[in-house]
């Protein structure tokens, strides 16, 4: 564990090119929320809270830039580690690192910073926890921004089984429901692990399906160079960062997915109310990216039952006409008929022909019939041959 003291910048850590601004100072300190567990954070400035959570594989550091640029903004930045993470570390039982505890987490911190509401801030694994925070206590954000992960509302089925069938078991989700090989390989060498996992971000995700036979890194390999934002220092500090807690709390974030599914019925499709913002880098080539779910994973359009049937169907999608409900129809009279009476209305008397020769005004030709007078008043001709 890092000293929690008060260090000006420009400073440098026993890990290097920890960034600190000229003029802006970066305060670690460790704060304990409602939830009892004792964070690490990183602060700098005063003003509003605005609360930056990180994702995997990061810590505060991840934030450095933000933070000081915050603070000259007016703004208090906080970062903390995260349950699991770098100098805040956790408990050892998976199960205490549900969404339940990480937004819990958060909001404790608010609290325990003093303040009412704040603006949350999260990025990859962050993202989630800021939406959930957002989504089940928005008396205490006063605005919430996802970076890299989209809101995604509670799906029908538990995510691990769509990923298992969409992707297949060599999805690194999927593999880190494995116990303790994941973070076992993870340590074995934590300066290739970042540059690696760091790395394979700025790619177009094929890094994320591994052999099934290979460890979780398999699909990551080693990067001839780091991309321009990463540098060796980078990946020394984060090394520093996790020296003692390890990746064992990290990867039991992904090990509550069904579970987090399960807890969270409660905000099945729950709108998100607090003002929102969500951002993400362009695609390679400076395209923008479009955030869609993979092509089986997309939601698909309803069918109606009798799509297959090749028969054509009217604009509201309505099924064929028998198949329709009866219109409303006054209701039908029950009661029996009196005794004697006929049980079918009588006939009506037929009435004289309209076509009778008398009425004809055209004088009869010998051998001919009389057709008489046409119904619409016109004199009738004699018939045809």
């Amino acid at each position: 564990m890092w000293p929690a003291h008060t260090i000006p910048g420009p400073v440098v850590w026993p890990c290097p090119a920890v960034y600190v601004g000229a003029m802006t100072e970066i305060a670690h300190r460790f704060v304990e929320g409602n939830g009892g567990l004792r964070m690490h954070v990183a602060e700098a400035g005063e003003g509003p809270l605005v609360l930056l959570l990180h994702g995997f594989p990061e810590c505060w550091y991840s934030w450095r830039r933000q933070l000081t640029a915050l603070a000259a903004a007016g703004f208090h930045a906080v970062a903390p580690d995260q349950r699991g993470y770098a100098r805040t570390g956790g408990p050892a039982d998976p199960a205490q690192y549900t969404i339940l505890h990480t937004a819990g987490d958060a909001v404790g911190l608010i609290d325990a910073l003093g303040a009412e509401r704040a603006v949350v801030v999260g990025h990859d694994w962050g993202a989630p926890v800021a939406w959930a925070v957002a989504q089940m206590r928005p008396d205490k954000v006063r605005g919430v921004v996802g970076m890299s992960v989209p809101h995604r509302p509670r799906g029908s089925r538990p995510p691990i089984e769509k990923m298992r069938r969409h992707f297949g078991d060599g999805y690194y989700m999927v593999r880190f429901q494995e116990p303790d090989a994941p973070e076992a390989e993870l340590a074995r060498d934590p300066a290739s692990t970042f540059r690696r996992l760091l790395a394979a971000d700025t790619g177009d995700g094929t890094a994320l399906i591994t052999p099934e036979t290979g460890g979780v890194l398999a699909g990551s390999p080693e990067p001839g160079e780091l991309p321009g934002w990463l540098t060796e220092d980078d990946i020394a500090a984060y090394v520093a960062e996790y020296a003692d807690s390890g990746f064992a709390g990290p990867v039991n974030w992904y090990r509550n997915l069904d579970r987090n599914w399960e807890l969270t019925t409660a905000w099945h499709r729950a709108p998100i109310t607090p003002p929102a913002l969500f951002i993400a880098r362009p695609r390679p080539g400076g395209r923008p990216r479009r955030h869609r779910p993979p092509p089986r994973l997309r939601p698909r359009p309803p069918r109606h039952r009798h799509a297959d049937r090749k028969r054509p169907l009217d604009p509201a999608g309505a099924p064929r006409r028998s198949e329709r409900s009866p219109p409303d129809l006054p209701p039908l009279p029950l009661t029996p008929p009196p005794v004697g009476a006929p049980t079918h209305p009588p006939r009506p008397e037929p009435s004289p022909s309209l076509y009778t020769p008398a009425e004809s005004s055209i004088p009869a030709h010998p051998g001919t019939p009389v057709r008489g007078r046409a119904p619409c008043g016109r004199a009738a001709g004699p018939a045809r041959p």
